[in-house]
């Protein structure tokens, strides 16, 4: 059975993954959207081409969007286990784990509740 320091220790590890794991997703974010911007698109005849290039950078940042709602649910998820599980009575912990599980299904909804719309709205 692990003791509380060894409980705290794996959660502190996980956390550290994630929080590795988001900044790798960021920088993959800024390269796919340095890549796709690197074509040259003239507003003479390519409207067309250029209306494409920015729907798929907004997708892509919608995409990357949703994942890091994900990954705020489950952050917030542990927090709000560990703050009940310590017993400590601490309720600004679990409110910051509720809050995190709030945002992250925000974030992680987003593209299947609002992008629709905003999508049709912008690209109409």
């Amino acid at each position: 059975m692990k003791t509380m320091k060894e409980r705290k220790a794996n959660a502190r590890n996980l956390l550290t993954k994630i929080d590795t794991r988001m900044t790798r997703a960021k920088f993959a974010l800024a390269g796919a959207a340095f890549g796709a911007s690197a074509g040259t698109v003239h507003a003479e005849g390519d409207a067309g081409a250029a209306s494409s290039l920015i729907e798929k950078i907004l997708d892509t940042i919608v995409g990357v969007l949703g994942w890091a709602g994900v990954a705020l649910l489950v952050i917030g998820v542990f927090q709000t286990i560990l703050a009940f599980r310590n017993g400590d009575n601490n309720p600004d912990a679990m409110a910051n784990g509720v809050k995190s599980i709030i945002v992250g299904a925000l974030l992680a909804g987003f593209k299947f509740i609002f992008w629709g719309m905003i999508k049709s709205a912008m690209m109409g």
